[in-house]
């Protein structure tokens, strides 16, 4: 996992998908990185993969909301908040 404190986001890469792929098999995510981005309250702004055109359309929202807080709480502790 990367994060980018300048402008809120964290990557999640291919190999760290793959891997969270094997604990949630029916997530539908591609194996692709993938990052998100928040605002300074926090909120969720914008995700998307890494560098490839795939969409994430046939991800379960479960599995992203899983990631997103990972990523959330990452990006936190990373600016001390």
């Amino acid at each position: 996992m990367r994060i980018y404190k300048a402008n809120r986001s964290v990557r999640f890469s291919k190999s760290e998908i793959e891997a969270f792929k094997r604990i949630w098999p029916c997530s539908g995510l591609p194996s692709v990185g993938i990052w998100f981005q928040f605002a300074s309250n926090g909120d969720l702004v914008d995700m998307g993969p890494y560098k490839y055109s795939r969409r994430l359309r046939n991800a379960d929202g479960g599995a992203l909301l899983a990631l997103a807080h990972d990523a959330q709480d990452a990006l936190g502790k990373a600016l001390g908040e």
